[in-house]
């Protein structure tokens, strides 16, 4: 009996510890493509704000015409890039 015991309690944590044991799973493609586009717009809201700081910095120095232009010209070129690059 105590053997019994012994066995059904061991069973028992082996299997209520499995639940603490990280699986590894492969994403699928279909989750791969939803993050890469979660990371597209992120990095491309992080570049807006680091152009949004430098056209108010160039605003606070007087010279909001020289700001508007070269956020202009980041934009530009940074649309012609992404319209350009083949899919990953």
């Amino acid at each position: 009996m105590r053997n019994v015991a012994i066995a059904l309690v061991s069973s028992l944590l082996i299997t209520n510890v499995s639940a603490f044991i990280p699986h590894t799973h492969k994403r699928t493609a279909k989750y791969e493509t939803k993050l890469f586009v979660f990371d597209f717009f992120k990095k491309r809201a992080e570049e807006g704000i680091d152009q949004l700081s430098n056209l108010a910095d160039s605003a606070s120095k007087g010279k909001i015409g020289e700001g508007l232009r070269d956020v202009a010209s980041y934009t530009q070129v940074t649309n012609k890039v992404s319209t350009n690059s083949p899919p990953t």
